[in-house]
């Protein structure tokens, strides 16, 4: 199985963005907390549940209808910029990660950036 990241990036006239805020407010849940790592308390397996990168503010994903996370090999990311009426779908696979690295002060910017290829 592969590993990585997936993007879709989508721009909105400013109707259509609207309407679609509100249906990722109904259709996902989002994390409202640090994820420890369960082998070692002293890391992450989310760092951060809420961050931003330039003007988008991302937040990961905890479940919807039919997905559950699996932190940290397998989640999801929603960005929403509102300057640009865009919102960002990343979706993350690597069953061999064991936590997120937070050896700076944006942890989850970092991770996105290296493993997602597309410049917010």
């Amino acid at each position: 199985m592969g590993t990585g990241g997936i993007t879709l990036v989508v721009k909105y006239n400013e109707e259509t963005y609207e309407n679609e805020k509100k249906k990722l407010a109904e259709k996902y849940k989002y994390l409202d907390h640090k994820v420890f790592s369960n082998f070692n308390r002293s890391k992450y397996y989310i760092p951060e549940y809420e961050f931003s990168i330039n003007n988008y503010i991302f937040k990961v994903v905890d479940s919807s209808e039919n997905y559950q996370a699996e932190y940290p090999k397998s989640f999801g990311m929603i960005g929403i910029s509102e300057e640009e009426k865009s919102i960002a779908y990343l979706y993350f696979l690597d069953l061999d990660l064991d936590y997120i690295e937070e050896d700076n002060e944006n942890p989850m910017a970092v991770f996105v950036k290296k493993n997602f290829k597309y410049d917010f």
